[in-house]
């Protein structure tokens, strides 16, 4: 009973990110095809939208969220005219000390115009993870962006699923676009949090994309710089991701 246990677990880590992705990838196909058959008469900026990705280390700030192994994503929302958005965004993950092998997180997000190239973007995630719920919390972000300069802030209220504190990230990025397609976007973040046993730190983030039709290809580096706290997961990393658009 305990090898027919233990093969059923490995296997439902396997196939939970795959199913997520498949599922994304045709509801994706099917919104599409609902989209083309809407109203031409209807308002345009009230549309579905959606992503799928796939990345060879799934890396957030700073830290590996797959134990350096590639991950699944997905994302579907409905745009809600110009200024708002809802959506289920997904990932598989992989935890040394815990069981959870997919993250989804319904969000929620208000975009505030100042000029064509200055806004604010306010979101909230609800933040879910399955089969554990030791990294449940919820995520509040905001991103201001002028002439493709953004700063960043969030605030999550259960650092590294330990379910004894929160943590605010501060950062900055500046997207510049070369030609040919190539999009070159450097990162510079602080996590502050004053849980138990780690201490404050700084990462990166250093990509450089090509951009052909909807699909991103891109080349990624990040590093942070108390890494040892992580045990191996915060190590510097070189990774390669795909994004497609729907």
């Amino acid at each position: 009973m305990q090898l027919t246990s233990k093969f059923f677990s490995k296997l439902n880590l396997i196939l939970a990110p795959i199913t997520l992705f498949l599922l994304c990838s045709a509801l994706s196909a099917g919104f599409a095809q609902a989209q083309q058959r809407s109203d031409s008469k209807s308002d345009k900026s009230n549309k579905l939208y959606g992503e799928a990705s796939i990345v060879t280390n799934y890396v957030d700030k700073g830290v590996t969220q797959s134990d350096k192994a590639p991950a699944l994503q997905a994302d579907l929302g409905y745009q809600m005219g110009p200024q708002a958005r809802l959506g289920l965004w997904g990932s598989s993950v992989k935890f040394p000390s815990a069981t959870e092998n997919l993250n989804l997180r319904i969000y929620f997000d208000v975009k505030v115009d100042f000029t064509s190239n200055t806004n604010l973007v306010l979101r909230y995630d609800l933040n879910r993870y399955f089969q554990s719920d030791q990294h449940n919390g919820s995520i509040l972000g905001l991103d201001f962006s002028s002439f493709n300069y953004h700063v960043l802030f969030q605030m999550d209220d259960n650092f590294e699923g330990l379910k004894s504190g929160s943590a605010n990230w501060f950062a900055f990025k500046k997207e510049f676009q070369w030609a040919r397609g190539f999009i070159f976007t450097p990162q510079l973040g602080y996590t502050q949090t004053a849980v138990s046993g780690y201490s404050s730190y700084f990462d990166t983030r250093v990509s450089i994309g090509y951009k052909f039709a909807d699909v991103l290809y891109e080349l990624v580096n990040t590093y942070n710089s108390s890494s040892s706290q992580f045990s191996g997961r915060g190590d510097l990393t070189f990774l390669f991701g795909l994004n497609a658009r729907f």
